[in-house]
């Protein structure tokens, strides 16, 4: 026994002796806070392709978009790295391995066309409401997390949309939501600790205990969803929308049907993804709608002409027309890309800005870095500018310039479900509320974690009134108001899966006289 512990320690002792040596160690014994800036730091400082090393293993990192073209669009660079499977969803689209997941994704295409996301449409407004009608019953004067309220918004969306089911008819669905979140943070930190790549030194980790249990809870959960779903939704396809399990049970591929592990691990890929990027990407603008009150007022002025009537359903030719709102999601994507970094691996040597790049190595690509470029956004990069995306802007920026869902045939394969979900909840949210803030963007900080998250709560406050329909009509934004205590300074973000603030989103609730 004690010569295998010693041989443990000896190589775990190996593997900081080596990470201490690497220019990035450094960055890695900082805060979370501290993390997401030097990380940055390291992108925006370097042109084109740079090298890094972080203990065991050779990175090459770049934010420059005819670089990130190069890598995403050449076949011999569509594998996703060993650290993805630190997800634990190895079988589904998000970790799988190049050969499965070209199978897969050829099969699943399909279901995110749009005649299956318009069905979806009425599943994304019933949640919307209830959203909305669940906030308007705050006190006057309350304080809440928008991010919670959001999550929970889109955890109803994706699990109606993806197994059929109403989440929300559970007793523990902040208790779910508790679980995803502490899984993602858990994820991440293994990603940023070069020694926990090794499963034998993981597994003796106090991480991995609660890792596996965590993750031993939300699979049975989901089990017993998508089990007892099943059967009640087979029976009754044609009178709903066309859910993403009932398409992964029938879809085939050269002959066969998906086992039944990667029906799961796609099914919760969807679950957890979903839910976590599109509510922080409606966080988000909600906080830039709060800072910014004459877009906020032109949001709100395209919403009033578009639907007469706040009880008018919503359909697909509604979406289309608004036009200053997805400008409005993109830059807020733009400065808030959910994926801040993705990485990609060498399946052989490959041809890299007129460098070889062996096989076996990974490219580490910012895109937060990328949104960020004076050379592609102009001196006021770091500005809220929805005006970035018209189209006349647009049509002249490069490619690879503007990467949200990533880029390549490996793409987000359901970027338009995001845009959809996300455009009927803000359209929800800004005709009822008035949002306002003393936040700024100069408060911004952002920390590590799976997504871009802000190191702060989403701290807004509205105020509501109980008015007609004709008036709230013409006068919904002015009625209605979001205010909180924060300032554009108070902002700090952590390093996520995704992007996210390092504080929670809140918001204070106030009656309009």
């Amino acid at each position: 026994m004690w010569p295998i512990l010693l041989l443990i320690i000896l190589a775990l002792l190996g593997v900081l002796s080596i990470a201490r040596r690497s220019s990035i160690w450094t960055v890695f014994r900082k805060d979370d806070i501290q993390r997401f800036g030097s990380v940055v730091g390291m992108f925006r400082n370097s042109d084109r392709l740079f090298r890094i090393s972080y203990g065991p293993v050779k990175l090459l990192g770049t934010c420059h978009p005819d670089v990130i073209q190069q890598i995403l669009t050449n076949p011999g660079c569509v594998e996703r790295p060993f650290f993805y499977r630190f997800t634990g969803l190895e079988q589904g689209l998000l970790s799988a391995r190049r050969e499965r997941w070209k199978i897969q994704r050829r099969a699943l295409n399909p279901t995110f066309n749009l005649k299956i996301l318009n069905s979806f449409i009425p599943i994304f407004e019933t949640c919307s409401r209830k959203m909305v009608e669940e906030l308007k019953g705050m006190e006057s004067g309350s304080t809440v997390n928008i991010l919670h309220h959001v999550s929970k918004c889109t955890l109803e969306m994706v699990f109606g949309t993806t197994i059929g089911m109403d989440v929300l008819q559970r007793d523990d669905t902040d208790e779910v939501l508790g679980y995803i979140e502490r899984l993602f943070n858990l994820v991440s930190r293994r990603m940023l600790s070069a020694h926990l790549y090794f499963d034998w030194i993981y597994r003796f980790t106090k991480d991995y205990r609660e890792d596996q249990r965590l993750r031993k809870i939300c699979m049975e959960k989901a089990n017993e969803d998508i089990n007892g779903n099943l059967e009640t939704n087979a029976e009754d396809h044609y009178n709903k929308p066309e859910i993403f399990i009932v398409k992964l049970l029938s879809e085939t591929f050269d002959g066969k049907t998906f086992s039944d592990e990667e029906i799961f691990h796609n099914a919760y890929t969807i679950i957890v993804a979903g839910n976590d990027t599109s509510a922080l990407t409606v966080a988000s603008c909600c906080l830039f709608l709060a800072m910014y009150p004459t877009i906020q007022d032109k949001v709100h002025s395209e919403i009033a002409q578009i639907f007469p009537s706040k009880h008018s359903p919503i359909n697909p030719d509604d979406l289309k027309q608004l036009v200053y709102l997805e400008m409005v999601i993109k830059e807020t994507l733009r400065l808030c890309p959910v994926a801040p970094n993705i990485a990609r691996e060498a399946l052989q040597d490959v041809l890299v800005d007129g460098t070889v790049v062996p096989k076996g190595t990974i490219m580490l690509m910012s895109f937060y870095a990328l949104h960020r470029r004076i050379d592609i956004w102009g001196d006021s990069a770091e500005e809220f500018d929805p005006e970035n995306f018209d189209q006349d802007r647009a049509k002249s920026r490069h490619p690879f310039g503007y990467l949200p869902f990533s880029g390549g045939s490996r793409n987000c394969i359901g970027w338009r479900y995001a845009m959809m979900s996300v455009k009927i909840m803000l359209v929800h949210l800004v005709r009822e509320f008035k949002l306002s803030t003393k936040l700024t963007r100069q408060d911004l900080r952002y920390r590590f974690d799976m997504t871009l998250k802000l190191a702060i709560e989403h701290l807004l406050g509205w105020q509501y009134a109980q008015i007609s329909v004709k008036i709230a009509l013409i006068r919904l934004v002015r009625e209605f108001k979001l205010s909180t205590g924060l300032k554009r300074r108070d902002l700090r973000f952590k390093f996520d899966l995704t992007l996210k603030l390092a504080f929670e989103h809140l918001i204070q609730l106030d009656r309009r006289d």
